[in-house]
């Protein structure tokens, strides 16, 4: 055959699987909103722990990560981690949602995980108002997802546990559990990677993404971040930086130790967390879907894709023989 015939072929199936991985990209787009939605919704009651909004929750995660193909550990076989965790005179039940997506058809003895956390917990309903939790954070569950669906067009070097904590408004009760009952031993987990309050990107419009400094690895992460990304309007910035004085109701903010990877960083493992700084619908009943800039939201997820796939390669490029523990690093 014509040697001209072979690359009218080629182009072709070329230009197939870039379209079809362009659609495949603005049908999980299309999901994320649709997931986002869901969560935040008035069936949702708010999300709060042991209630029956949360239960709906989970049964609406359950499914997600079952069509999503994320696998269950053996030691929770229907993706349900339930714990009762007792404080002073208070027990405080939950239920995290856990599951597993491996980078590799082959078993490996010992496999290397990232762990992604987002909270799904939420307020609930109190006096009579019902705060949705629309960026806090069924924003970072949404995302999760997403990923979950992306990964099968990413070429990572290590496998990946999702694990959606309950209980986060609590204390960190969820992740504090999950960290104890751990199905796979902590030394394989590479880093965690925290999504929490991802989609009020404010004006103009960036996020925040810390932990740069938990692993030499990520030293220059935000900037090779930057470089990866295009045609984006929301800025990725650093570490984020509490302030100094107190000029608002919402006080000083430990941002370090303000969600779930406090309690990675209590164990030494390193972190990274996306999330944009408290604004004025967080922990209020105005924290709704319709107040999402979606096209941001939707650009944020592009960036948590980046970060993890830039931080993924990291990771493998460049080991250390000794880690700093993180718990004995300063901002």
């Amino acid at each position: 055959m014509p040697l001209y015939f072979w690359f009218i072929v080629c182009t072709a199936l070329s230009f197939s699987v870039r379209a079809n991985t362009g659609d495949q990209t603005e049908v999980i787009y299309e999901r994320a909103l649709t997931d986002l939605y869901h969560l935040s919704s008035a069936q949702m009651q708010g999300r709060e722990h042991d209630t029956q909004g949360s239960e709906i929750a989970q049964q609406y995660l359950i499914r997600r990560f079952a069509e999503s193909a994320v696998k269950a550990f053996n030691q929770y076989p229907d993706y349900k981690q339930a714990f009762s965790f007792k404080r002073a005179l208070t027990q405080i039940d939950g239920t995290n949602i856990i599951g597993y997506m491996s980078n590799s058809d082959t078993p490996k003895p010992h496999p290397k995980y990232i762990v992604i956390t987002a909270h799904y917990d939420h307020l609930g309903i109190q006096s009579g108002k019902l705060f949705y939790g629309a960026d806090d954070n069924a924003s970072g569950v949404a995302a999760m997802l997403a990923i979950a669906s992306f990964l099968p067009m990413i070429d990572l070097h290590h496998s990946i546990i999702f694990l959606a904590t309950d209980a986060e408004e609590k204390g960190l009760i969820g992740a504090r559990v999950a960290l104890d009952y751990f199905p796979i031993e902590l030394s394989q987990i590479v880093f965690n990677l925290n999504l929490d309050m991802i989609a009020q990107v404010g004006k103009p419009a960036k996020i925040h993404l810390s932990g740069s400094r938990s692993a030499p690895q990520f030293k220059i992460l935000v900037e090779d971040t930057r470089r990866r990304l295009t045609d984006s309007s929301v800025k990725l910035m650093g570490e984020h930086r509490s302030q100094r004085k107190r000029t608002s109701m919402l006080g000083k903010v430990d941002y370090r130790r303000a969600s779930d990877h406090a309690v990675f960083i209590q164990h030494d493992i390193p972190f990274l967390y996306l999330g944009v700084k408290a604004h004025r619908f967080y922990h209020t009943e105005h924290d709704s879907y319709e107040r999402i800039n979606q096209t941001h939201f939707l650009q944020v997820i592009n960036i948590v894709k980046q970060v993890l796939i830039t931080a993924d390669l990291a990771m493998a490029e460049k080991q250390v023989s000794v880690r700093v523990p993180v718990s004995a690093q300063t901002r």
